[in-house]
């Protein structure tokens, strides 16, 4: 009695943190999704900083298998295990023993992939994404409910693997079903945000960056960021205004895409749309774009919080329009722990108010005709702040 009482604890145990992990993965599909059409926010949940974040994860080439999510092939394979772990509690197969340890072959397997996982976020993409460690951690608790409640006899596994090929077809159908349903269902999750159209886009966006003329840009002007240490294979070179809408859905895009690919260096540049700071711009406006073009560069030389500048004034920008400059700095001053003084002695500055122009004169030459306009190794690439576009013209790049 005490023994079947245990077992059927670890059961509930094994139930209820397999249910867990398959929300979880559902969570991470559709945040991977969101990424790759373009539609990701900084704002997630899943994002704690720079080192523990699901974007690096999620954007990265490892976030999928044949096309197919991961995080969706682990939904299925959790839904797999929750109907294994279902008909040996109610024993409705023949052979319950045997249809229990076929679970716990199946969480074996789940345990395996998170290793893996996990050993790739950490020692490649040196990132940590909160919900894949939960879904980690979610495994191994499975794995081991499922062994202590059921003591399998893992001696009979060759057995087990021939039954499946005679005896027990219907599990090997029920594997083979996984991937197969990820396909179908990711291909209609795509298709319900006209991924075909997007496809045809970024076919066109990489044709017309294969016949743009090359531009050089001072690397050394503007903010860098590098996921490695080696020598960039591609250098990506924003030019954005901080006030422009499309910007802000461009600047998470393309720090994900850099994050997740250790041999890309992402260089920002502002471009401010107003005249009062950039000489390509005939007409002068109220200088709100300069100024937080100076904060930004001004917070990375003082306090090397330059990407924080940058992450908090798009993440704001909302305000900002109407909302006096200085006053939004001394928020993201208080919110970072910048030297606020410092800072915006250093925004007066004739050094930084060169610097900015610099940039715009770079953009001027280059002939960009708005912002954000994106430089994928020295050529325009059009589309570039999609996720897509990126990748595709990456892999092309890196045939």
């Amino acid at each position: 009695m005490e023994k079947s009482s245990s077992k059927k604890s670890f059961y509930w145990i094994a139930l209820i943190a397999t249910i867990v992990f398959i929300g979880v993965q559902l969570y991470l599909n559709k945040h991977h999704v969101d990424l790759k059409l373009g539609l990701g926010s900084a704002q997630s949940i899943c994002n704690v900083s720079e080192k523990l974040n699901c974007d690096t994860a999620a954007s990265s080439s490892y976030a999928e298998l044949f096309g197919i999510p991961m995080a969706l092939l682990g939904a299925f394979m959790g839904g797999l295990l929750l109907i294994f772990i279902l008909l040996g509690r109610f024993n409705m197969t023949s052979d319950t023993d045997r249809t229990e340890r076929f679970a716990f072959y199946v969480s074996t397997f789940m345990v395996l992939v998170s290793i893996v996982m996990g050993l790739i976020s950490l020692l490649i993409l040196k990132s940590a994404c909160p919900f894949c460690i939960a879904s980690y951690v979610l495994s191994v608790i499975i794995w081991i409910a499922l062994f202590a409640g059921y003591r399998p006899q893992t001696n009979l596994f060759v057995n087990d693997v021939q039954d499946v090929f005679t005896s027990e077809k219907w599990i090997l159908a029920s594997l083979i079903s996984v991937p197969l349903l990820a396909f179908l269902v990711n291909n209609m999750t795509l298709d319900s945000y006209g991924y075909q159209e997007i496809k045809r886009v970024t076919q066109d966006s990489l044709n017309n960056w294969k016949r743009a003329p090359e531009q050089n840009f001072d690397l050394a002007n503007g903010l860098k960021f590098q996921n490695g240490t080696g020598e960039p294979k591609v250098v990506i070179v924003e030019f954005a205004d901080f006030l422009c809408p499309h910007c802000r859905v461009a600047a998470p895009n393309l720090h994900n895409f850099a994050k997740a690919h250790p041999d890309v260096q992402f260089v920002f540049k502002s471009f401010p749309l107003d005249g009062a700071c950039n000489p390509a711009i005939p007409t002068k406006r109220d200088g709100k774009s300069c100024e937080y073009a100076y904060a930004t560069f001004c917070s990375d030389k003082v306090a090397q919080k330059g990407w924080e500048a940058l992450t908090y004034f798009f993440d704001h920008q909302d305000s900002m329009f109407a909302a006096d400059p200085a006053k939004i700095v001394d928020d993201f001053c208080k919110a970072s722990g910048a030297d606020c003084e410092a800072i915006k002695t250093c925004m007066k500055s004739e050094e930084v108010h060169e610097r900015v122009t610099k940039m715009a004169m770079e953009g001027e030459k280059a002939q960009i005709g708005g912002t954000p306009t994106i430089f994928f190794n020295k050529r325009v690439l059009g589309g570039g702040q999609l996720p897509s576009v990126l990748e595709n013209t990456y892999r092309e790049y890196a045939k």
